[in-house]
């Protein structure tokens, strides 16, 4: 098996390094022993983020997406710093992809306050400047579906909207995540292709 564009998605394993029961230099030796030349990893703290650069240069493996929670439903200002801070921490590890969930845990009831219009409109303004201000970092942008239908990312119809309107907006496919929208995933793909850089595999 080519394992060459196989990346580990690490944050599953989080909760093992709050334990203590792992390291973040375990994680990336877990990924070196299979194998796996990548990992992708999600909301690194600013303290932790040298023992991450410090795991990269012991094993040779690489960060391909930095995951990034932040809200497109607050205030401007908010989210393009919080964007900001998060392509810094992507450009230290050296990702090539950074990854937004464009929400966060009290998204749903704003999204409901706001409506399905305000919402789409406030997640292309947000992804527009995000890949705008990753471009002379040379880091690309990409979103998957999400399964809270509140985000609007949910449907295939949806993502695809998103994309045409954002130009640089690149897209990840999950094949579980559009199941709660009723998307069939097989028929997500047919829409979606020519826009996929990158995919998320899970076992649901």
């Amino acid at each position: 098996m080519d394992r060459s564009r196989l990346s580990l998605m690490t944050f599953p394993m989080d909760v093992d390094i709050w334990k203590k029961t792992m390291s973040v230099a375990d994680i990336f030796r877990l990924a070196k022993q299979a194998k796996i030349p990548h990992v992708d990893v999600m909301n690194i703290n600013k303290k932790d983020l040298e023992l991450y650069c410090a795991a990269i240069q012991e094993t040779g493996v690489r960060v391909y997406v930095y995951i990034m929670r932040v809200s497109f439903l607050g205030s401007c200002k908010k989210r393009n710093r919080a964007i900001e801070k998060g392509l810094k921490i992507a450009d230290r590890l050296g990702a090539k992809y950074m990854m937004i969930v464009p929400y966060c845990f009290p998204d749903a009831y704003r999204a409901k306050k706001f409506g399905a219009a305000e919402v789409k409109k406030r997640m292309i303004e947000g992804f527009r400047y995000a890949v705008c201000r990753a471009k002379p970092l040379d880091i690309r942008v990409c979103f998957e579906t999400t399964p809270h239908d509140a985000s609007c990312l949910s449907g295939a119809q949806d993502c695809m909207d998103v994309l045409d309107a954002v130009s640089g907006l690149e897209f990840v496919f999950d094949t579980a995540n559009m199941l709660p929208h009723g998307d069939d995933p097989l028929e997500a793909y047919e829409m979606l292709k020519d826009r996929i850089s990158h995919v998320h595999l899970k076992d649901v």
